[in-house]
C-alpha cells in the first residue's frame, strides 16, 4: 500500500514565551505537530501490516527539522512545498493537491484531524474536496482495510457518540490523537533518515495561489494576576476558605 501523510511544523504553544510588559508573543518556537504524529504513526502501522511505503509531504520555510523527524519515524520519502509567507487553510489545501496530483498512485492519505496552533480542522477535508476523494474525519480507529476490494472501514469519533464508517479507496482520514501512541525513532533510524530522499518544490511551481484572506490584528495572551493570599490560620478553617474562594471565582 502507498499512504501519503501530510505533516505540519506547528508552532510549539508550550514553548511560546509572552512579554510581560504588552503581553505580546517574543518567539515561537516550532516542532512537528502533535496530531500529525498520529497520522504518521498510523501510517508507518499500515505500512508493517500490508506493506508498501509512506510518503510525507509537508508545506512551509525552514522545515529541514521536521522533514527529519517525519523521515526518522518511519517515513520512506518526503516531498517539500517552500512557502516563505502566511498562508491560509485554502492555499495549504490547493498546495496539497497539486503534490498529490503529482503522485501516480496512492490509497490512503492521512492529515491530523487538526494542528496544534490553528486547530481549523480544514486542510484535510478541503484537499479531499479538491481531488473529489472520499473524506472519513475525526477517525480514532482504523477497523479493517480490504486491499482486494479496496475499501476501509473506520470508528470516528463524534464525542458524544462513534460511528463506523465504510468507504472505497483512495480515501481522506483524519485522525484523532486516539488512534494510537506515536513512537520515538532509534538513532539508527534517525541516521538513516538523512539518506531517505527527499524533493522540493517552489509554489510558484504549482501554479497555486499563494497568500492569505485572513488578517491577524493582535496575538495577546491573556493576563493572569496572582490573588497573593496566604492562609496561616487553622487546616479546617483555610480549607473552607480556600473552597469559598474558588465557588466565587466559578472553578469549582
Amino acid at each position: 500500500m502507498h499512504v501519503i501523510v501530510c505533516v505540519k511544523q506547528a508552532v510549539d504553544v508550550d514553548q511560546v514565551k509572552i512579554d510581560p510588559q504588552t503581553l505580546e508573543p517574543i518567539t515561537f518556537p516550532t516542532k512537528l505537530d502533535d496530531l500529525s504524529k498520529n497520522a504518521l504513526e498510523e501510517a508507518v502501522r499500515i505500512k508493517e501490516r500490508f506493506g508498501g511505503k509512506v510518503t510525507v509531504i509537508v508545506v512551509g520555510d525552514k522545515v529541514s527539522g521536521v522533514v527529519k523527524e517525519a523521515l526518522a519515524i518511519g517515513g520512506d520519502e518526503a516531498k517539500v512545498v517552500t512557502v516563505r509567507e502566511l498562508i491560509d487553510t485554502e492555499s495549504t489545501a490547493l498546495t496539497i493537491a497539486e503534490i498529490v496530483r503529482k503522485i501516480e498512485d496512492f490509497d490512503l492519505l492521512l492529515f491530523g484531524e487538526a494542528s496544534i496552533d490553528t486547530h481549523t480542522s480544514q486542510v484535510g477535508p478541503r484537499v479531499a474536496e479538491i481531488l473529489k476523494l472520499p473524506i472519513l474525519t475525526f477517525v480514532r480507529k482504523i477497523e479493517k482495510i480490504d486491499i482486494e476490494s479496496r475499501r476501509i472501514v473506520v470508528l470516528r469519533d463524534l464525542e458524544e457518540w462513534f460511528e463506523r464508517v465504510e468507504a472505497s479507496m483512495p480515501a481522506v482520514l483524519t485522525v484523532t490523537n486516539e488512534i494510537n501512541e506515536p513512537r520515538l525513532p532509534s538513532l539508527s533510524q534517525i541516521l538513516k533518515a538523512a539518506k531517505k530522499p527527499v524533493e522540493t518544490f517552489e509554489a510558484s511551481e504549482l501554479g497555486v495561489r499563494i497568500g492569505s484572506n485572513i488578517e491577524v490584528l493582535r496575538n495577546k495572551a491573556p493576563r493572569i494576576d496572582r490573588k497573593k493570599r496566604i492562609y496561616k490560620e487553622n487546616v479546617d478553617r483555610a480549607v473552607n476558605e480556600i473552597v469559598s474562594e474558588l465557588i466565587k471565582e466559578g472553578i469549582l
